[in-house]
């Protein structure tokens, strides 16, 4: 959540197209729920099978490195999501 809402908010400050600077931080939560696959385990595998229904998508392409996310930590997300989606 921290490092997307880092850069994402950097996007915001350079004037991206579709992001806005103001209170970023606050329309977070907003702005990633079409976007990423953030939470817990149960969060994640719901997130996955509404991706699948609902986009028809039979596959996804994931970011898992992200700057000032630390590099254990992204190890971590790739045996997690190796585990929940295998």
């Amino acid at each position: 959540r921290e490092p997307l809402i880092y850069k994402y908010s950097a996007y915001a400050s350079w004037g991206k197209k579709n992001v806005t600077a103001t209170s970023f931080a606050d329309d977070f939560d907003a702005f990633q729920a079409s976007r990423f696959i953030i939470g817990d385990k149960q969060t994640a595998k719901d997130r996955i099978r509404w991706i699948k229904e609902n986009r028809g998508s039979d596959h996804l392409i994931l970011r898992m490195q992200w700057p000032g996310l630390d590099q254990g930590e992204v190890l971590a997300n790739i045996e997690r999501i190796g585990k929940l989606i295998s």
